[in-house]
């Protein structure tokens, strides 16, 4: 993925969870030189060596996504988007095959949670009804089976 989106909200909790790794890879870091000095077995060792590459491996994945992050609200799209459009922040009712309604919330990488129906824009649905419009049709192929959606009410995400 060239480009991580992000509400602002989402972005300041991962720099926060980046930086509480960060003290806790000092911390591993210290507990591992205690074990060197202090015993030397090797299943100590090992034990801590490994907590510690864990929170290296973790800080660097997030130090990529932070690096490709930008921030929803801030991009030239976002603040051009048209009402009528489905976009990165908008609520939008969907029907299914003529039956079923569903609402969701289009949002940020990282922050799809289908209980709450906030759907990832990195999502095939989402990625399908991005840009469309209110009374617009498409086939959305799912799991092999077609259903023919309309896009129902489009409303802005009340922050």
């Amino acid at each position: 993925m060239d480009t991580y989106w992000f509400s602002k909200k989402t972005f300041e909790q991962l720099q926060v969870k980046y930086e509480t790794l960060q003290f806790s890879k000092k911390e591993q870091y210290d507990l591992l030189n205690q074990a060197i000095q202090m015993d030397h077995s090797s299943d100590n060792l090992t034990e801590e060596f490994l907590k510690y590459k864990e929170i290296q491996k973790t800080l660097q994945q997030i130090e990529e996504v932070i690096q490709r992050a930008k921030i929803i609200e801030d991009s030239p799209a976002y603040q051009k988007r048209l009402p009528n459009e489905v976009h990165v922040g908008t609520i939008v009712t969907l029907q299914f095959n003529e039956e079923e309604l569903y609402q969701y919330t289009i949002v940020g990488y990282g922050e799809g949670d289908l209980q709450k129906n906030h759907l990832s824009y990195t999502t095939d649905l989402a990625q399908a009804i991005l840009k469309r419009k209110i009374n617009e049709y498409f086939i959305f192929v799912q799991n092999g089976f077609e259903h023919r959606v309309k896009i129902l009410d489009i409303r802005p995400q009340l922050n």
